[in-house]
């Protein structure tokens, strides 16, 4: 594929513009593209991609060289599946999108494809697929750099503005509820706080409403005692003044 036009295009585009991108952070997101002829070089991307710690693997597009116009193609199994195969059987999801050489043939066989193997992921010639907050937008090009292909741009552009809008949509909504769940957490956090206080205050006022009845029941007590006994009620007045003031200067 040319640099400046390529036919197999994969948009990795972040939902999320103005916070960090959040998906999990163990996957490793692994590409390869223009594999699609036999060659001693096409075996050595397959091994290391089998033996690989990807979490997934994304085809570019040039899935094969000459293109394949059946599931039955000779070119199909030869190219693609025998040769990959070694990468199939560990079953890690390969995402597939169309290149122009695909186009040689009829893209459409990989749908098939897909569905006789559970690890190939290709619902049609252009898709997305979310991962968290992250979203691969996979797009059909060659139908752009080819002019006779016109008849199929309307439909992929169409679905495009939609699909953004909808994304964008379920941004603004999980943006909403995210500011809508600070909010409540910082008018918990403030509810808590006037509570405790008005905690302390309640438990502070009882306690100096209890230490005043305690002094007025100790000052009748004395005055009685004074008017059957002064002698003995003189003294015993003078030691509830005493601890009076004592349990005072310990509240203080």
């Amino acid at each position: 594929m040319k640099i400046n036009s390529l036919r197999a295009l994969l948009l990795t585009i972040s939902i999320v513009v103005i916070k960090p991108i959040n998906s999990n952070e163990s996957d490793i997101y692994c590409f390869v593209g223009d594999a699609g002829e036999v060659n001693p070089t096409q075996a050595m991307v397959v091994e290391a991609l089998a033996n690989s710690d990807c979490s997934m693997v994304w085809h570019l597009g040039d899935i094969t060289q000459l293109g394949v116009q059946s599931i039955d193609d000779p070119e199909l199994q030869e190219s693609f599946l025998t040769p990959f195969k070694p990468f199939l059987e560990t079953e890690i999801p390969f995402y597939l999108t169309v290149g122009n050489h695909d186009y040689k043939g009829d893209p459409a066989v990989y749908l098939e494809v897909a569905k006789d193997y559970p690890s190939i992921y290709h619902p049609r010639n252009f898709y997305t697929k979310q991962f968290g907050e992250l979203c691969f937008f996979a797009l059909d090009t060659t139908i752009f750099d080819k002019l006779y292909y016109f008849y199929k741009r309307g439909g992929q552009i169409r679905w495009l503005e939609k699909e953004v809008e909808r994304l964008r949509q379920n941004f603004r909504s999980q943006e909403r509820q995210r500011q809508q769940s600070q909010s409540s957490g910082v008018a918990g956090e403030n509810l808590a706080a006037k509570f405790d206080a008005s905690s302390r205050a309640r438990s502070t006022s009882v306690s100096q409403t209890q230490q005043t009845q305690q002094e007025q029941q100790q000052q009748q007590g004395a005055a009685v005692r004074e008017q059957e006994d002064p002698g003995s009620a003189n003294s015993i007045a003078a030691k509830a003044r005493a601890k009076a003031e004592s349990m005072s200067l310990s509240s203080v």
